[in-house]
């Protein structure tokens, strides 16, 4: 767990502070996002927690002990580090970057090389790029490595500071899909830093959002952070109109459809808003395509799975002339339907 208590920041030379009076604690196994306008004190805060930086007043405890009282190279050690840009070691390769900290705490040889191949194969890095320098990597590569290179001696606590801000839209999407489904197994305690409301929105269980000054303006969950906002500050920073970002939150399983209909006697279903379309099955219930009973065009047939977000449902309903998506499980076998009125509820209940 991450505790500050009534921490306060003040730069050198600084009549304001750069963070204010900073209250909140960070659950064991959470991943917290940082998130604010430039200067808000969101990267003081985070370096405040490594000693960094370090604070004028207050304190700030790493499970339990005051990070001022504890040995700073030790801290340090204990606490992965991901900052922008990767922040490779140039001279080194791969390899030897990853194994940085594990060889500053002394693992013998053959424990950092399983380490090394463990946590390659795990962010999906070639073996043949181990021994190449950061200037042979793509960014999406080093990244990957930098990661890797946070996560190396196991730490508990791993910072992460704007981690994927220099990368393209696609590579960094797969990136944060990539921390997720990291994130989901290890469970480690993550503070990351970010400018972007909807990468804050994918990555965090909370989300503190700052003001200037390093005053927190609201911590929540990121659904109750749309849904009540505290402020004008807030509801202006997440956006006027947060539905869309909301819908991106929740999942198809959420939807309140009841069970499952038992189709396995069944050849077709009809259209929940049009009774001259009828959805075929097979054999196995899984659908084929709709068909139209008058000769009316038939929609193209939309499918999505529990694990889609309602957002992906709405895009596929929005490309589909037959204003529905066909939710099926994980064997394709059709399980209902998914209408604007299902994205409506979901919203208002």
């Amino acid at each position: 767990m991450i505790e500050f208590d009534a921490v306060t920041k003040f730069h050198p030379g600084k009549s304001e502070p750069a963070v204010s009076d900073l209250s909140l604690e960070i659950a064991a196994g959470e991943l917290c996002v940082f998130i604010g306008p430039s200067g808000c004190g969101k990267t003081t805060s985070l370096r405040l927690i490594n000693r960094l930086e370090t604070q004028s007043s207050g304190v700030i405890r790493v499970n339990g002990v005051a990070n001022d009282a504890m040995d700073v190279v030790t801290l340090r050690r204990s606490i992965g580090f991901m900052m922008q840009n990767a922040a490779l070691f140039p001279h080194r390769t791969v390899s030897e970057n990853i194994a940085t900290v594990p060889r500053l705490l002394g693992w013998k040889p053959a424990d950092i090389g399983a380490r090394v191949e463990e946590l390659t194969t795990l962010l999906g890095l070639p073996a043949e790029l181990l021994g190449r320098y950061p200037g042979q990597l793509s960014g999406g590569q080093q990244s990957r490595v930098a990661l890797a290179r946070a996560l190396a001696s196991d730490p508990p606590v791993v910072l992460m500071d704007e981690p994927f801000a220099a990368l393209d839209p696609v590579i960094r999407e797969h990136l944060q899909d990539e921390l997720v489904a990291l994130q989901r197994r290890l469970r480690k305690t993550i503070i990351l830093v970010t400018h972007d409301m909807d990468e804050a929105m994918r990555l965090g269980d909370r989300i503190a959002v700052f003001e200037g000054h390093g005053q927190l303006a609201q911590f929540e969950a990121p659904a109750q952070l749309l849904a009540q906002p505290k402020n004008d500050f807030v509801r202006q920073f997440v956006g006027s109109d947060p539905s869309l970002k909301r819908l991106a939150l929740m999942k198809v399983s959420d939807l309140e459809t009841g069970p499952a209909p038992d189709t396995s006697h069944v050849a077709s279903i009809g259209h929940p808003l049009d009774s001259r379309f009828t959805l075929a099955l097979n054999e196995r219930s899984q659908p084929l395509a709709w068909h139209s009973s008058n000769g009316a065009k038939a929609p193209k047939l939309a499918v999505v799975t529990g694990e889609e977000t309602l957002q992906q449902a709405l895009l596929k309903i929005l490309n589909n002339a037959g204003s529905t998506a066909v939710h099926v499980d994980i064997e394709g076998r059709y399980k209902g339907c998914v209408t604007c009125y299902c994205l409506y509820k979901a919203l208002n209940s």
